[in-house]
């Protein structure tokens, strides 16, 4: 439901800046299938089934994916709020009937925390590749990221 490469560079530093929180917003309303900032971006799937938000605040920014009820997609959306806005549009996804998929990001610490929804079948493959951190729903994606090309046949494996 999400491909994503952050890195921690971009976390730390440009990610913070006020005067960049404006231009990650437009270029996600003109192609809200990517949101980028530095060398990092995020990518929700885009499917009729599926609708993603980007929120941000001056602690954190979200990404939520979310499976849509009745196929009903809504428009990709991209706007700030205050942190009890933030907390509020992540608890009522996580509350939602159909799945869905957070990835919240700190701006106090650089941390980044992944959640599935009440199914926890959101699926994300991750991969820590020195100071980024790499994740697909496509495991297949990760593999020219591997120090070592030739993983084992169990890996990616579902369980």
């Amino acid at each position: 439901m999400i491909r994503f490469r952050l890195a921690l560079r971009d976390l730390a530093g440009p990610a913070d800046s006020a005067d960049l929180v404006p231009q990650v917003f437009q270029r996600w309303e003109r192609d809200p299938k990517e949101c980028s900032f530095g060398s990092s971006f995020i990518r929700p799937f885009d499917h009729r089934l599926l609708s993603a938000a980007l929120l941000r605040c001056a602690e954190a920014t979200a990404v939520i994916v979310s499976e849509c009820i009745g196929g009903k997609k809504s428009a990709q959306s991209a706007r700030a709020c205050s942190a009890q806005e933030l907390t509020a549009a992540i608890a009522g996804a996580h509350a939602h009937s159909l799945d869905c998929l957070t990835l919240l990001i700190s701006h106090r610490d650089a941390s980044v925390t992944i959640r599935a929804g009440v199914w926890g079948t959101a699926p994300v493959y991750l991969l820590a590749n020195g100071d980024e951190l790499l994740g697909d729903w496509d495991p297949a994606q990760l593999l020219p990221h591997l120090p070592d090309r030739r993983p084992d046949p169990s890996w990616p494996s579902p369980f």
